[in-house]
């Protein structure tokens, strides 16, 4: 199967999409290292994805075509599943 692009390096990183997302956190200094108790809010915004398909073509291989029908991605979550804990000992780097 022919795979999707790829990103190879930092220039193809820039042309990506990110997402920033409201949380919070709080550390304590124990004697192992930093305690970090970390919890943010992820919106899960509705989006319009590409979709495809997979053909054999004339040579026998296969690839992937998209579809000219994109499907539109809405996420039907409460609250509390969109949020995310992350614990952790030790600084971030």
């Amino acid at each position: 199967m022919v795979a999707g692009p790829r990103c190879a390096g930092l220039r193809d990183l820039a042309h990506g999409t990110g997402a920033v997302t409201p949380g919070a956190g709080v550390r304590y200094r124990s004697p192992v290292g930093p305690i970090r108790v970390d919890i943010a809010w992820n919106p899960a915004i509705a989006e319009n994805l590409q979709v495809y398909t997979e053909r054999t073509n004339a040579s026998g291989r296969r690839e992937l075509v998209p579809l000219d029908l994109p499907y539109r991605y809405q996420p039907d979550r409460g609250i509390l599943k969109q949020l995310t804990l992350h614990l952790s000992i030790g600084e971030a780097f």
